[in-house]
């Protein structure tokens, strides 16, 4: 095997090895209450500001967790109180279970918990980016654009973005 080869394969084999080595400490690291402001954009405007609070804390056993996010709106306060399920921990699968039947898949990638969905034809992508004084939520959504081919475009059309801190 040439020294480039070799090199080549250490550098695919590396990556899988932090990337479980990664896994540890989540979501345990992150059990509190964050709380920050959710800033609405659409078409590239600022169309609303949201004080919103997400708290995760332990469930019932080490592979459930409770991951509850209160948007606390004036005019509409929403809650959606989720349980995030460790599907596989070591390979960084879970599952958010909004408790109504739906189950939406999440992967995370140190430091980020990532979830692609669709509901009512809008592709909506989540991200949590996780430090240890900060997690910052960001969810884009956006329809099926029609762009023929074999590819399919889906336009961004709003994002939600919070900077959330732990609460004192």
């Amino acid at each position: 095997m040439s020294l480039r080869k070799f090199f080549f394969c250490i550098a695919l084999i590396i990556p899988g090895f932090s990337a479980i080595q990664a896994q540890e400490g989540f979501p345990e690291n992150y059990a509190g209450v964050w709380k920050g402001t959710l800033y609405v954009f659409a078409n590239s405007a600022l169309e609303n500001q949201v004080p919103m609070q997400l708290t995760i804390s332990p469930g019932p056993d080490q592979n459930i967790w409770s991951w509850k996010l209160e948007y606390q709106s004036p005019d509409n306060p929403v809650v959606k109180d989720y349980r995030l399920l460790a599907k596989s921990k070591e390979m960084g699968l879970f599952a958010l279970d909004e408790g109504n039947g739906v189950m939406i898949d999440a992967t995370y990638y140190n430091p980020r918990l990532y979830s692609v969905f669709e509901a009512n034809s809008i592709l909506l992508t989540s991200i949590y980016t996780m430090t240890p004084n900060e997690i910052v939520f960001e969810v884009t959504a956006g329809q099926k654009a029609d762009v023929g081919q074999e590819v399919t475009s889906h336009p961004i059309a709003s994002l939600q973005r919070a900077v959330l801190t732990r609460a004192q």
